[in-house]
């Protein structure tokens, strides 16, 4: 999709206050950036709304788990990026503060919610960024501006100090130019140290999501299926046994697309043709 009638390009980021590290640790000498719906404290979190700014002005005593979490871990904080406002969009275009610059494609979208980090990331301005992750928000900026994006499972990293959406799907995602900074950042959010490394990971497999797939679907997904019972521990379980009976599963399938979740959350990598749904 073209910018072409978009508004004007901005600079991805919304402020460049810098925080600086509180020890050394795993990520030092890396620089990072946070999505404006991630409390900083002193500074209100704009959400990319002017009229959300302008309602909730109160400014935050204490910055966000994750945002303690890499200050902890040796890494520099660069600034806020600008997001969609108030979350809700893939686009990454914002009629208040600008749409951020696509650095591998200038004349397209950088994609959202997770724009400016996405941005920033791409452009080199930081070494990785945080966004927020409910239906594709990192993923996809991540995608279009060819760069990693993680969204891992939800609750895997704390969401307190992160303005909602939606709270049953909301995730902090992280976006890095390359795999190994992915790992370093990972290993602090996920708080790894001390888990058993070789420990196999536990897949649940959602039948009834096979079933409204097809027949045909299903053939296409067995062999991986079987592949993936070889690596890891597996169980089953029907979305009415994870989730509210009441909600219309079939609906939401042929409407929205749904994906099981796995401990170990979806990576997208640069250059991927496909976004999984989440």
């Amino acid at each position: 999709m073209s910018t072409d009638k978009s508004p004007r390009l901005a600079d991805p980021f919304v402020n460049t206050h810098t925080h600086e590290p509180y020890a050394p640790g795993a990520l030092d000498g890396l620089t990072f950036a946070l999505k404006d719906n991630i409390d900083v404290a002193r500074e209100v979190t704009g959400y990319g709304s002017p009229g959300w700014k302008d309602a909730h002005a109160a400014e935050p005593v204490a910055h966000a788990i994750c945002m303690e979490q890499l200050l902890g871990a040796g890494a520099t904080f660069k600034g806020k990026t600008i997001s969609d406002e108030l979350a809700y969009s893939l686009l990454g275009v914002n009629a208040f503060y600008g749409t951020p610059a696509n650095p591998k494609a200038p004349d397209r979208i950088p994609g959202g919610s997770s724009s400016g980090s996405a941005s920033a990331v791409a452009g080199k301005q930081v070494d990785f960024a945080l966004g927020t992750d409910t239906g594709g928000s990192v993923r996809v900026p991540a995608a279009n501006c060819g760069i990693w994006g993680y969204r891992p499972s939800h609750g895997a990293i704390s969401v307190s100090g992160v303005l909602p959406l939606a709270p049953s799907y909301d995730t902090v995602g992280i976006m890095t130019r390359t795999g190994e900074v992915l790992e370093k950042v990972m290993g602090v959010l996920l708080a790894e140290e001390g888990q058993d490394p070789t420990a196999p990971p536990t897949v649940c497999f959602v039948d009834d999501v096979f079933q409204l797939a097809g027949g045909q679907m299903a053939e296409v997904l067995a062999p991986f299926q079987r592949k993936i019972a070889e690596m890891c521990r597996t169980q089953t379980a029907t979305l009415s046994e994870i989730t509210a009976s009441h909600v219309n599963w079939r609906w939401l399938f042929e409407n929205w697309g749904t994906c099981s979740p796995s401990r170990s959350g979806t990576v997208s990598e640069p250059g991927s043709p496909m976004i999984s749904r989440g």
